[in-house]
């Protein structure tokens, strides 16, 4: 049976371009609900650009 012998060897860079790529939203907060990161179709989604995310509350996306 033939090995591979490989391994992924991921970079932030990389990690974040194939979240960016996915189908779905993605969203990372920090410890105190902060928003720190939304990808691509959180954008799309929302409507809300990059920058006007960063270090809002993750409220701020939840429907009233």
């Amino acid at each position: 049976m033939p090995s591979w012998n490989w391994e992924l060897h991921p970079t932030l860079e990389g990690t974040l371009l194939a979240v960016d790529r996915l189908g779905c939203g993605v969203l990372v907060e920090d410890r105190e609900a902060i928003l720190r990161y939304a990808n691509r179709r959180i954008l799309e989604l929302t409507g809300y650009e990059a920058g006007e995310l960063d270090g809002q509350p993750v409220s701020l996306l939840v429907p009233e």
